[in-house]
């Protein structure tokens, strides 16, 4: 090997340790900076034993899943149907199954479905007796099947029933009663449901208050004012049914809520399908003096929450300010069917 040929190779061998060195170098920066995550990583088809009001819930491969009908209608026999939520709540915080409400939905569909969409999965799915379940929030329907797949309800879904599955409507159909007499209690009840309606005090009519927004400085230089908010909802799921009525001031960073002197009045009257069952009264909360930093920024009256539909309704909320402006003013919202 001549001269030139050993400055060449000698060159050669500097440039590939010099490319190796580097290499080795980038490998260990993107090590070092890969970043390590501690949280929690849902799988969404695993097995988990859920405890409340001392019976035992089940999670079966990423599905609630209740062993008889009765299991799942006694959950909601209890006096006050506000302490149910915290059930919803522990099933949606178990890792073995991701919750519908944990999907990118939008956050007033979140709030719509703060119950009903923590018990059923990602899909919609959930079991009940020998029938697994799947609820499609979009169309108002009902899939459900007792011999079939997953897949079959997710095809039903899409548009391509099979013979295997039944197709029920949210809106027209107690679910678990067809289910239980293979959809002949409908020939023997033939009783209209009440209809889904929703009303709000619209963004633009809020009742005035003189409570000024922002700071919690009364002497701040805006004169943005704080304004009252109401609604009342009826909503069907044909699993669930709920009657509601919420109040909310003008909404602010959660740290600088401010939440005027109010009184808030909510009066309704229910009645069952195919029932004698029926429930009314007027509820009042009230606070005589502005509070700060409160939370939440918005308070439920839950009124009606059940397996059962209903067939008649009538629900009013008011609120009202010993600060509003003019002064005595209120706002009202109504729905009935």
């Amino acid at each position: 090997m001549d001269t030139q040929e050993k400055k060449y190779m000698k060159k050669l061998i500097l440039a590939m340790t010099t490319i190796a060195i580097i290499a080795v170098a980038c490998s260990k920066v993107q090590t070092k900076v890969e970043p390590t995550s501690t949280q929690t990583i849902k799988t969404t088809r695993g097995d988990a034993n859920i405890r409340f009001n001392n019976v035992d819930y089940q999670i079966q491969n990423g599905i609630l899943t209740f062993e008889t009908f009765d299991k799942y209608e006694n959950l909601f026999e209890v006096d006050d149907p506000t302490t149910l939520q915290p059930f919803a709540d522990q099933v949606e915080h178990e890792v073995a199954m991701t919750s519908y409400t944990e999907t990118s939905i939008s956050s007033e569909q979140k709030d719509e479905l703060h119950f009903i969409g923590k018990i059923v999965n990602e899909e919609g799915l959930i079991k009940i007796d020998v029938f697994t379940i799947l609820l499609d929030f979009n169309r108002s329907e009902i899939y459900a099947t007792k011999t079939g797949s997953i897949q079959d309800l997710i095809n039903a879904k899409n548009g391509n029933i099979a013979s295997n599955v039944f197709e029920m409507s949210m809106n027209e159909t107690e679910t678990i009663d067809e289910l239980r007499e293979l959809k002949t209690r409908g020939l023997f009840c033939k009783e209209s449901y009440a209809t889904s309606k929703y009303k709000e005090v619209s963004s633009n009519d809020g009742l005035k208050t003189s409570v000024l927004l922002g700071d919690e400085d009364q002497n701040a230089t805006h004169d943005k004012k704080v304004e009252l908010f109401t609604s009342v909802r009826y909503s069907q799921y044909g699993l669930y049914y709920e009657l509601n009525s919420k109040y909310w001031p003008t909404s602010q960073v959660a740290a600088n809520n401010i939440n005027p002197p109010h009184t808030w009045v909510t009066t309704y009257w229910w009645q069952r399908r195919c029932s004698s069952a029926s429930g009314s009264a007027t509820n009042t909360s009230s606070s005589a003096t502005t509070v700060y930093g409160f939370s939440p920024a918005v308070a439920k009256n839950l009124i009606y929450g059940n397996v059962k539909a209903l067939k008649h309704y009538n629900v009013t909320s008011t609120v009202s300010s010993s600060v509003s402006v003019p002064s005595g003013a209120s706002k009202s919202v109504n729905i009935n069917d």
